[in-house]
């Protein structure tokens, strides 16, 4: 089959196995269209403006009309009666979140920073090693050990 010069329409490019199709599409002379983001909702953090929205929500889930609904009505207009059933929830800041967690929470964090970073250091001059790679090096000088800035300031401040 000869696809160079023809255009192909993909959809899921952005990751996974729909990329790798427009790279060996792209490779092969094709051109690509692209179809507006189908999940421009998919990674928002949003909150019901009513209890009863949430509620008829969860039960259509649930029922598993859901798929016959989004078949009748369409996913453009579902997707604006999302819109103007939810609100965006504005998410805490680093330092806000941390603030919220008491001293014996603070100190497992900072263990965990620490065992993470010693964890990451000891992979990478494994590999190092066996590679004859510098990566440990770069990690050390860009990710210096001790408590992380967000954690530093508050014990600092406390």
């Amino acid at each position: 089959m000869k696809i160079s010069g023809s255009t192909v329409l993909v959809t899921g490019a952005n990751r996974g196995l729909g990329h790798a199709f427009v790279c060996a599409l792209t490779d092969a002379g094709c051109a690509i269209e692209f179809a507006p983001r189908a999940d421009a909702h998919r990674n928002e953090v949003v909150q019901f403006r009513h209890g009863a929205v949430k509620w008829a929500r969860r039960l259509v889930k649930r029922s598993g009309a859901y798929p016959w609904v989004r078949r009748t009505v369409g996913t453009d207009r579902l997707r604006r009666m999302r819109s103007r059933m939810t609100r965006k929830v504005t998410a805490e800041g680093m330092e806000e979140a941390l603030g919220t967690c008491g001293p014996a929470q603070r100190s497992q964090l900072s263990a965990m920073h620490r065992a993470s970073q010693a964890a990451v250091a000891s992979r990478l001059r494994a590999q190092d090693a066996r590679l004859g790679l510098d990566w440990a090096t770069v990690w050390e000088r860009s990710c210096p050990s001790g408590e992380p800035p967000a954690l530093a300031a508050l014990s600092d401040g406390s």
